[in-house]
């Protein structure tokens, strides 16, 4: 338990460390390699010429392995921290839009669709005009937009994600799209002309099959990874006993 603690500790100084007000701790060791990495070119060349090394050159000399090391493990760190940053971000816009679309999926498809039915047929096509109006910048927009940050997490997400996971999510929201290029769009660009029951039957059928089974399937996935994040963030912060 004592060792958990010490790691936990160690843990939140590197992330208090390399926090954008600590940056000036970066310039200084940079600025301590370079100064021991020239001590130490003129330990070689007074080395090479025969000459030998006076013992505070030497000392210097020994000490820029440490400050290379130094150096080096804090900027990998805190390319890391930016990286888990910039990780975090892509991952909670994902997770906004993706749950946004899925909400707004299954209501137009078990609400909106099957009230299709129900209206005249003379008022039907002005009706769905103002309908795909309204849906377009509130919905599909949002839909499309959410392909960008899912891709991104190829590069940038949570450690505990695996790439296979963020795969699988792409290939569900893959499938809902060429769904929708390919069979409903045509029936809704015919129904904004007319009405038809045999067209809205079909709308529903193809969007329940093809659209809502893989975007059930989405959500579940995505559940898997926000519940992956949230689990290994708890388990960083949770205190030892």
């Amino acid at each position: 338990m004592a060792g958990r603690r010490i790691y936990f500790q160690l843990f939140v100084r590197y992330q208090q460390l390399f926090r954008l007000k600590n940056i000036y701790q970066l310039f200084v060791l940079n600025f301590n390699f370079s100064f021991s990495n020239g001590l130490r070119l003129r330990a070689e060349r007074s080395m090479n010429s025969g000459t030998a090394a006076s013992p505070t050159v030497s000392g210097k000399s020994d000490e820029s392995t440490l400050d290379k090391e130094s150096y080096i493990v804090c900027i990998k760190n805190y390319k890391m921290t930016n990286n888990s940053k910039i990780s975090s971000i892509v991952f909670s816009v994902y997770i906004l839009l993706a749950f946004y679309a899925f909400g707004g999926g299954i209501v137009n498809s078990l609400v909106a669709y099957p009230t299709w039915r129900w209206v005249g047929a003379n008022e039907f096509p002005k009706f769905h005009q103002v309908d795909s109006s309204l849906i377009i910048p509130l919905f599909v927009v949002p839909v499309f937009l959410s392909y960008i940050p899912q891709i991104l997490l190829f590069w940038f997400r949570p450690m505990i994600i695996s790439k296979w996971l963020v795969g699988l999510a792409l290939l569900f929201n893959l499938i809902a799209l060429i769904s929708t290029i390919t069979i409903q769009i045509p029936i809704q660009i015919e129904l904004d002309k007319r009405f038809s029951r045999e067209l809205i039957e079909r709308l529903i059928s193809t969007d329940m099959i093809y659209r809502k089974i893989p975007m059930i399937l989405l959500a579940i996935t995505n559940f898997i990874m926000l519940y992956k994040v949230v689990k290994h963030s708890n388990n960083l912060t949770k205190p030892s006993t």
